[in-house]
């Protein structure tokens, strides 16, 4: 995605921000721009370049992001411990599902109880998944 290039002009004290350069112009800092944000008195752009770096507008966080960063934290948020755990959970619920219905015969209590049980079991290893990626996702953050 191309970046929208951001310059300040000083006048009289004060800065301006705009779109084009003038002279003598030089990149706005992202502090400035998103005080100009915020409080309206600039547009909002999505991709911005800015004198230090390229950044992003993050929804969650409402804030923009150093791209580089942000991309470096996207690359480390995936732990791989995490994904085995969860496609582990999933293959408990199928296999689990696919053995209560060979061995339960017809008898539905047998089928819900070995259900339940796989159920249970699936949902714990897919919740310890779940904590081991919201910790990696607290370990990241910079």
């Amino acid at each position: 995605m191309e970046a929208t290039k951001v310059y300040v002009d000083e006048r009289d004290g004060d800065w301006i921000l705009s779109l084009t350069p003038s002279e003598p112009s030089r990149l706005a800092s992202i502090r400035h721009l998103e005080a100009d944000v915020r409080d309206g008195s600039s547009p909002f752009l999505t991709w911005v370049e800015v004198e230090e770096g390229v950044f992003y507008w993050d929804a969650q966080s409402k804030a923009y992001v150093n791209a580089e960063k942000g991309r470096q934290a996207g690359l480390r948020r995936s732990n791989p411990v995490s994904v085995i755990l969860f496609n582990l959970g999933a293959w408990i619920f199928i296999f689990g599902l696919l053995y209560a219905i060979v061995e339960s015969d017809g008898r539905l209590p047998q089928l819900f109880l070995l259900a339940a049980a796989s159920f249970t079991v699936g949902m714990l290893v897919v919740g310890l998944a779940e904590v081991i990626r919201l910790l990696q996702k607290i370990a990241d953050k910079d």
